[in-house]
């Protein structure tokens, strides 16, 4: 009867073990898992580091770039209003009760009454030029009929532009 319970003792004492050993080897596979990911996780940080720096310089490239299209604008129209200055400075001024008056000084500078200038100067000069090509052209009547639709058509697109 003893002999039984020592060899009983003994087996469950060797469940025990063999459950011991299973438990460890999953313990130490766990633990490697996880310092592995700790590794892992390391790189993470640095790129997420990396990433909020980043954005931090993305934000002030963008402030910067809206400075810079602020302060081109604004020496655009330093620009204009130079050009202005000179044009006006060129032209004779009328006299009136001994004060110079002058009604274009009145209205203000805008960017876009520039951009209608250029767009009449390239009309007039175009048309200038058109005058010495249709000199050429007055080869054969086809060529002066297309001439002529073709003129109809440029000046819609300039008055359109206008």
């Amino acid at each position: 009867q003893h002999e039984a319970e020592v060899k009983q003792l003994t087996e469950a004492l060797r469940e025990i073990t063999k459950e011991n050993r299973r438990l460890k080897s999953s313990f130490d596979t766990l633990k490697e898992r996880n310092d592995s990911l700790k590794k892992q996780a390391r790189p993470l940080s640095d790129i997420s580091e990396l990433n909020k720096k980043l954005e931090g310089q993305a934000r002030k490239v963008q402030a910067r770039l809206e400075n810079l299209q602020r302060k081109h604008e604004f020496l655009t129209v330093q620009k204009s209003k130079d050009v202005y200055q000179v044009v006006q400075q060129s032209k004779p001024v009328k006299q009136e009760k001994g004060t110079v008056v002058s009604k274009i000084a009145k209205v203000p500078l805008n960017l876009q009454v520039y951009e209608l200038l250029t767009a009449l100067m390239d009309w007039i000069s175009d048309q200038d030029l058109s005058k010495v090509k249709t000199q050429e052209e007055r080869e054969g009547s086809h060529k002066l009929l297309l001439t002529q639709n073709s003129k109809k058509t440029y000046t819609q697109e300039k008055c359109m532009k206008v």
